[in-house]
């Protein structure tokens, strides 16, 4: 829980003046002696970060010299106290997780009314993370969604997929592991059947997500 007289400098991060008030008039009134500084880019941000770390960054993800996650990092890497939020129209599964990776603790929208957000960053006080309600639900559905079923694939099955990975033909996967066509074509078979998929394109980009083998 977050005392709300430890919110005494804010930052607000957001390259669109209009967002850039609504923040700013938003966290005011949530914590009336607060003082609040902005910044429209990564550079302007990281300037007033160098000045003095904030106790509370709101940060939008889309700036024009970069991401507002590095922001979130680093403030995460310099003072983990500080309370870090996005505030965005990014409402996606990969810019959410991808924020509360790099160490946001809250994640609003841009189409929540004013009374809504300054509702939820009051609500930091007692405890309670700012999240727009649909962005708390794809949060909850994703870690209530039903696991995947575990894949293995042998290691020459492996060894199969990685090289098809990289362009080769099924003849040219052959002899490059001293294989038959035809014993190579069923490792292929085998592998579609294992993942699901009907071809090469799609196998990669299952193997890939599912981490079975190094795209790098």
């Amino acid at each position: 829980m977050v005392a709300e007289q430890q919110l005494c400098h804010g930052l607000v991060v957001d390259d669109h003046t209009d967002a850039l008030n609504w923040v700013r008039m938003s966290l005011r009134e949530a914590f009336p002696h607060i003082s609040v500084v902005t910044a429209q880019s990564v550079a302007e941000a990281n300037a007033q970060i160098d000045e003095r770390v904030p106790d509370i960054a709101i940060i939008d993800l889309g700036l024009p010299d970069g991401t507002g996650i590095d922001l979130i990092q680093r403030i995460f890497d310099t003072n983990d106290c500080t309370y870090r939020i996005v505030s965005t129209v990014f409402a996606d599964d990969r810019h959410i997780f991808d924020a509360l990776r790099a160490g946001a603790q809250g994640y609003v929208l841009k189409d929540d009314s004013q009374q809504e957000l300054v509702n939820m960053l009051r609500g930091i006080t007692q405890g309670f993370p700012p999240l727009s309600p649909s962005i708390a639900s794809r949060v909850l559905a994703h870690f209530h969604a039903p696991s995947e079923p575990t894949v293995k694939l042998t290691p020459r099955e492996t060894d199969v997929l990685t090289l098809l990975a990289q362009g080769h033909s099924v003849k040219g996967v052959a002899g490059l592991l001293d294989l038959t066509p035809s014993t190579t074509a069923t490792y292929v078979k085998n592998i579609y059947q294992k993942l699901n998929v009907n071809n090469r394109a799609e196998a990669t980009v299952e193997a890939g997500r599912r981490r079975l083998i190094d795209l790098a």
